[in-house]
């Protein structure tokens, strides 16, 4: 996609557009020309007429599917006892602890590339990892076990680190959790 001829403005346009897309706004092509005249104005750009050219651009721009990736938490199951099973009258059934740890899957369209899970648990050192060489995925801890604002920046800082070391501009879709925050800094 060619650059406008303002890309101070642009970057301006792209953070609004970031915060429509987290409090799901619909984009509006008047409203975001209206926005770029705005940010044009507080840039000491006072003759700037926004086209919608960058918005049919913004439209038009193609990604390839190894590009465009998904990512979502989910719960981990591998501890979870059945709370219900068939039993003789009169025998109690007794339930298991459930699962308290949490799983951020992420990959890309095509399926070819799978990033490496991060899984969240309670314990900051798990003595099941001890003497453990080898772990297929990252590990945090937190008390809940829940992703928290904190480590999906970090985990995003680092996708974004490794994209760009590999010099990858990607689409990344999130669902809108508390724990995804809406404005973050990026490289660009």
């Amino acid at each position: 996609m060619r650059s406008g001829d303002c890309p101070e403005v642009e970057k301006c346009l792209m953070k609004c557009i970031s915060q429509y897309w987290a409090q799901n706004i619909p984009l509006r092509r008047n409203i975001l020309r209206e926005n770029a005249e705005d940010f044009g104005k507080q840039l000491g750009l006072m003759d700037l007429k926004a086209s919608s050219g960058w918005f049919e651009n913004l439209k038009k721009k193609d990604y390839n599917p190894q590009n465009i990736f998904n990512a979502d938490e989910t719960g981990l199951l591998s501890k979870y006892v059945p709370d219900k099973t068939i039993a003789i009258k009169g025998e109690a059934c007794h339930g298991g602890k459930k699962s308290k740890e949490r799983v951020l899957l992420c990959a890309n369209m095509n399926g070819s590339e799978k990033l490496k899970p991060l899984m969240i648990g309670k314990s900051k050192k798990p003595t099941c990892f001890a003497g453990v060489k080898f772990f297929p995925m990252n590990y945090e801890a937190n008390t809940k076990a829940w992703m928290t604002g904190e480590l999906f920046v970090n985990w995003l800082k680092a996708l974004d680190r490794k994209m760009a070391c590999q010099k990858r501009k990607i689409v990344l879709f999130i669902d809108n959790c508390e724990a995804h925050p809406s404005a973050i800094i990026l490289q660009l």
